[in-house]
């Protein structure tokens, strides 16, 4: 899941991520974004945001917690078998 703000360091990501994208079929779209953001990281923000910069030095990235945007894997993997839902 993503949140995107519409910066010029997003765009930048974006449009090089769909490039890359349409000029390889055989790529992942996940492994291709993990290679864009991890050209540049670091440093951390001031204070305790949680905020990082990534991609080309300039983005800003931070990690939505999984307790309230849960991805698909954590759902139905993590949490449905723990609903209870017994059939006998």
């Amino acid at each position: 899941m993503f949140h995107w703000r519409p910066t010029d360091s997003a765009k930048r990501l974006a449009k090089e991520w769909k490039d890359i994208l349409l000029g390889d079929d055989k790529k992942w779209d996940q492994v291709v974004f993990n290679d864009l953001v991890r050209q540049v990281l670091g440093p951390s923000l001031e204070g305790e945001s949680g905020l990082f910069y990534a991609y080309d030095g300039t983005l800003k990235l931070g990690i939505l917690p999984a307790s309230i945007f849960c991805s698909g894997h954590t759902y139905f993997v993590q949490v449905v078998p723990f609903d209870c839902l017994c059939s006998y």
